[in-house]
């Protein structure tokens, strides 16, 4: 994964998500090659959800939840559809505590707006602990 990939659709979020968690349509929309939700692109949203999910990271914002079957509705949802839509809409992701303290621990905060070689490198390293590292994908496919 080049540095810009990283920062854009890791780094950048993740620190967006220290300000304030948001719902996945609202975070990943701000990205050009989010704005036409290709499957691509629905794919390397959901796969960063499942990965910070996964590791401890971030967490969905809904009372009596399971942060899998979100994602697996998501999956199912396309934001295309005014049905899919409200779906991408309605859960909250928010950076835990745990998740805060890990970005800290790299030296990134709330106003951090460079590149941290260090985080990717943890990140990298967490992702392989918990088996869906950068060379993974599709985790949960998204359906068309």
């Amino acid at each position: 994964m080049d540095d810009k990939f990283f920062f854009d659709w890791y780094q950048k979020l993740l620190v967006d998500m220290l300000n304030e968690g948001d719902d996945l349509d609202y975070l990943f929309s701000r990205l050009p090659e989010f704005r036409d939700y290709n499957k691509q692109a629905r794919q390397h949203c959901l796969d960063f959800a499942y990965r910070t999910v996964k590791c401890g990271l971030c967490d969905f914002f809904w009372e009596g939840h399971d942060n899998f079957e979100i994602l697996k509705e998501i999956a199912e949802n396309n934001p295309c559809e005014i049905e899919g839509y409200a779906i991408w809409k309605t859960y909250i992701l928010d950076v835990g505590d745990e998740g805060e303290a890990f970005l800290l621990e790299c030296g990134v905060n709330k106003d951090t707006k460079e590149f941290s070689p260090l985080l990717k490198e943890k990140l990298s390293a967490l992702f392989d602990e918990h088996g869906v590292g950068f060379d993974k994908s599709c985790f949960i496919p998204v359906i068309d």
